[in-house]
């Protein structure tokens, strides 16, 4: 048996329904996957800090510290378009189409969770209208520590809590 074309087996597009019309989705390039995984980990690292903060009683910290390799892609994408790299062609067509900032906020959330977690996770979301409940915190801390290894391990330079909010926001307003 040999492999086949991977062009064959995988399909790397979602097709999004929305107002009657379908919108095509094309998987995002490895550059802009690795951005958002980065992202999303800044964001349960803060969501960790707040969560441990609460549970003890004290203030969050002002500043997390996060892995390097993290902090470096962070960094690195601080000027980037979210919703462009999510979106690629289709935001200029949703946008053409007047669909509202509430929809297309929501339909490139969905792109980053498909990208980062899964189909089933993006469909989960995006079907909830983006209330859909994470995996419980143990199978997430699980995951995160098997994944990251000795990555994981704290480095002397410090991101402050607001950076990787920033980031995503800032990213999001850029539509045109």
């Amino acid at each position: 048996m040999a492999f086949k074309d991977l062009a064959e087996v995988l399909d790397d597009t979602l097709r999004i329904p929305l107002n009657g019309k379908e919108y095509v989705i094309h998987g995002v390039t490895a550059e802009s996957g690795l951005w958002f995984q980065a992202i999303v980990e800044a964001g349960k690292a803060q969501a960790d800090a707040q969560r441990k903060a609460k549970e003890t009683g004290t203030d969050a910290p002002e500043e997390i510290e996060l892995p390097a390799d993290v902090e470096r892609v962070l960094e690195a994408g601080r000027n980037r378009d979210l919703q462009r790299e999510a979106l690629g062609d289709a935001l200029d067509e949703l946008i053409s189409d007047g669909v509202s900032q509430v929809r297309i906020n929501h339909l490139a959330q969905t792109v980053v969770l498909w990208t980062v977690a899964g189909r089933d996770q993006a469909e989960e979301y995006f079907n909830s209208g983006g209330k859909a409940v994470p995996p419980n915190r143990a199978a997430r801390r699980t995951a995160t520590r098997t994944r990251t290894g000795a990555a994981s391990t704290k480095t002397g330079s410090r991101t402050t809590t607001s950076t990787p909010k920033g980031t995503a926001k800032g990213a999001r307003g850029k539509t045109s």
